[in-house]
This record gives structure tokens, sequence and C-alpha cells, in this order.
């Protein structure tokens, strides 16, 4: 349930740190019939997704490119990992990201020659990331 019942609440109750002359601006597309489309695909998205993550709306690329600040160059596989891990103590976040991050170092580790890509490569079908099931869902 909206906070503000009415478009006249809402207008008036504009928060300090957006500026006075975008507030209605930002109000109406918030009421507009685009907005609520975009509000309700997501939610639909949202409640198809199977496995949780800590990427929030990060994507996978911006995910890597931090990465690389970093010194490091990702796969995606380990772009996976490090999303379904928690940030404290490093454990997978629920049963099914346990299972893919197991299913990943397995794979891995018995592959002489790995089926992940080179970092900074362009994504394809047969990378360790492609076959963790359910594992795209939500990231893209």
């Amino acid at each position: 349930m909206r906070k503000y019942k009415t478009k006249y609440a809402l207008l008036k109750n504009r928060p300090s740190r957006i500026p006075r002359d975008q507030w209605s601006s930002l109000v109406s597309y918030w009421l507009s019939d685009k907005a609520k489309r975009f509000t309700q695909a997501n939610r639909n998205n949202g409640a198809k997704q199977m496995m949780s993550h800590t990427a929030g709306s990060k994507s996978i690329a911006t995910l890597m490119d931090e990465q690389v600040l970093n010194g490091i160059e990702p796969t995606r596989a380990q772009i996976f990992i490090l999303t379904h891990k928690k940030h404290k103590d490093g454990r997978p976040l629920d049963d099914d990201s346990a299972k893919a991050i197991k299913m990943i170092n397995e794979r891995m580790s018995n592959s002489e020659s790995s089926t992940d890509q080179p970092p900074r490569s362009v994504a394809s079908e047969g990378d360790m990331y492609s076959q963790v099931p359910d594992a795209n869902n939500g990231h893209e």
C-alpha cells in the first residue's frame, strides 16, 4: 500500500535531496501508466527468480568491471560464485547456491582445459556459468 494516497499528498512531501523543480515531474512519472507497467513487469520478473544473489541491480558486466579495478580478471563463473555467497562470512546464500557453487568448483577442478571463457571475452553457451541451472535467471 502506498504511503501517500493522493498525488497532492505525495507532491507535498518532497524529500530534501530532490530539487523542487524536478519533484513534480518525478511524481507525474511514478503515477503514469508507463511507470506502473514497468513496476508490474519488475514484480513479475522478481517472482520468477529461482535463486537469490547479492548483486542487486548490477549487471554481470558491471561486477566484472569492478573486479578489474581491483586487479582481478574474473570469469562469469567466478562472478556467479562471488554473488551467491554471503559477504560477511563467505558461506553460500542458500542450498541452491551451494549446489551450483559446488558444481562449478567440481567442473573447474575436473577439467584440464577450462570450458570457462577467458576474462573480458564475449560470453559463450559453453562456459561454466551457462552450465549452472537457473544461473542466468535474474542476472541479465
